[in-house]
């Protein structure tokens, strides 16, 4: 097809930005999969992860030293030390039976198999009770809530060994920073790139090409899946959205502002809906040190940071330098029929996609 058929085919009508993440966020939840529990760091867990025993399984030493039982050390004292039973134990090893508490090393003298005890020990002295770290049953992290680095740990230490998680899979294929830009926000709500793959549940191109000459844009038009040719939000007009029947298809300018904005408005909401994600990150209010402008009839994004009176600063709106973006700390969606805000309004503002800020900054 000729540019110029190509031109006077392609839509010229901006799609909203709400209307077209509506449409993108109607999808429902994945089903959910059981994965190994190495695999699911960072994944978005299905249900809520309960112990499946007592952490820990038995009484454990907290240091070494000999195990023994408090009770036949009552009374102990330097001019009447206690002989007892004892058995040497050592920091994280389970108590011996008939055993309740540990008497250090350095507290005490062995002598063929007795110890002698100069000081009284209470039940429980220098020792990790079974259960202690939590009991059969209890949850220690919920449905809808990421699989982070120290829950990880605990489900080990407690010998979970599969958890049922959704976890997005994503086509990317962008290069660069681009890339690792896109990588970062898949990786930070629970979903994972699969490079190559057809079983997608999304797929992302940014692309050098004119978007209305890309193969997958003018396929999508011919096929009437294309759902925006472009978008009403500033900095990403060009940018277009496909329903396809592997996955949706955002087809992105390779620019790094485009690829922020979308990744910030659409992809990031995207995999939270179906990676069945509940909850963002809370906003936090506080009023603005200086008028905040929009451009009516565009959704535009603005950056901020706190300024020493504790005030939200705009750094840039609509149009997003690189320097801004690495130095943002908030972010607000300022909606199209928006014309703005006059210096010390409230402005509730929602933190950075902190994988964005990493890549970034």
């Amino acid at each position: 097809m000729a540019r110029e058929a190509i031109a006077s085919a392609w839509p010229v009508r901006l799609e909203p930005l709400a209307r077209i993440r509506d449409r993108l966020l109607a999808a429902p939840p994945l089903a959910p999969a059981p994965i190994p529990l190495a695999d699911a760091g960072g994944a978005i867990l299905a249900a809520p992860l309960r112990l499946l025993a007592d952490l820990p399984a038995a009484d454990e030493a907290l240091r070494d030293g000999w195990a023994v039982a408090a009770l036949d050390t009552v009374g102990a004292s330097p001019y009447a030390p206690a002989v007892v039973p004892a058995a040497p134990v050592r920091a994280g090893a389970p108590l011996p039976p008939g055993c309740d508490a540990v008497v250090p090393a350095s507290a005490a003298r062995e002598i063929a198999g007795l110890l002698t005890v100069e000081t009284a020990v209470a039940p429980g002295d220098e020792v990790r009770r079974r259960g202690f770290d939590g009991r059969a049953g209890t949850a220690i992290a919920s449905g809808g809530s990421p699989l982070d680095a120290t829950t990880l740990a605990v489900a080990r230490l407690a010998g979970l060994r599969d958890v049922a998680v959704r976890r997005p899979r994503v086509r990317l294929d962008a290069s660069g920073p681009l890339a690792d830009l896109l990588a970062a926000t898949v990786a930070a709500a629970g979903a994972t790139v699969v490079p190559d793959a057809e079983q997608v549940d999304l797929r992302l191109v940014a692309t050098e090409a004119e978007i209305p000459a890309h193969p997958l844009a003018r396929a999508a038009l011919a096929e009437g899946r294309l759902l925006a040719g472009g978008l009403a939000l500033t900095g990403a007009e060009a940018v277009a959205v496909a329903e396809t029947d592997a996955a949706p298809l955002l087809l992105i300018p390779a620019r790094l502002d485009a690829v922020w904005l979308v990744a910030h408005a659409l992809v990031a909401p995207l995999l939270a809906r179906l990676a069945g994600c509940h909850g963002e990150a809370p906003a936090v209010t506080r009023p603005l040190a200086r008028k905040l402008v929009s451009r009516v009839g565009f959704a535009e994004l603005a950056l901020l940071v706190p300024d020493e009176a504790g005030r939200w600063l705009p750094l840039a709106t609509g149009t997003l330098p690189a320097a801004a973006l690495a130095r943002a700390e908030a972010v607000v969606e300022l909606p199209a029929e928006s014309e703005g805000l006059p210096e010390g309004a409230p402005l509730a503002a929602h933190p950075l996609i902190r994988a964005l800020r990493g890549v970034l900054a």
